[in-house]
């Protein structure tokens, strides 16, 4: 299972880990600062918008699910008018993670909103 890890992408990594998944995380190299990452995981440090497609469905190419808990919320306050950004990062970021682990096989896509929905 690929997931994401940051504010929501980290608690359900744990919950994957003690349900008894082998859990593969992508994160954005600060993380490992924050102390976030779980020795129990294999890690990828990347930013998802600088990997290009082929680079994504090798990441997550085998997985039986991905776990998508990426987009930008309400800690990120872009220049008015805020739509296209949104629709960037959030939407088409969405859309394309889920595209691409479809054309990987992966059977599995989950979508993790922000953590106001939960």
């Amino acid at each position: 299972m690929v997931v994401p890890v940051g504010l929501s992408g980290y608690h359900a990594t744990r919950e994957l880990i003690r349900r008894g998944h082998m859990v593969n995380i992508l994160a954005l190299p600060s993380v490992t600062a924050r102390g976030l990452i779980p020795s129990e995981v294999k890690n990828y440090l990347h930013d998802f918008d600088d990997l290009n497609d082929d680079e994504v469905r090798a990441l997550v190419s085998g997985h039986d699910a991905v776990v998508f808990a990426a987009g930008a919320d309400y800690r990120v306050a872009p220049k008015a008018p805020a739509y296209p950004f949104f629709q960037r990062y959030n939407v088409a970021a969405t859309r394309r993670a889920a595209e691409l682990s479809r054309q990987s096989g992966v059977q599995r896509f989950i979508i993790l909103g922000s953590y106001f929905v939960y």
